[in-house]
């Protein structure tokens, strides 16, 4: 997995959720503070309190690759 690397760095920090669809990142001026993001059928919101800048960046990537891996999906079909 490419996140493990990032994972054991932040430790309690950071937690990774699977089978979860990021709807939005939140902003404070130019600064993100969190996500939203649907989850066992409810919408839910994740609050960042510090190094929002290096996560929102993993998020952006994480969000990337899964809309490419989509796409070659739907081709595929």
């Amino acid at each position: 997995m490419f996140l493990r690397p990032a994972m054991k760095q932040a430790g309690d920090r950071l937690t990774v959720l699977t089978n979860a669809l990021a709807t939005r990142i939140t902003f404070d001026k130019q600064q993100a503070t969190g996500i939203e993001y649907q989850a066992d059928g409810r919408s839910k919101r994740a609050f960042a309190t510090r190094e929002v800048v290096f996560y929102t960046v993993i998020i952006i990537i994480i969000i990337i690759i899964i809309v490419i891996i989509e796409i070659k999906l739907t081709i595929a079909t």
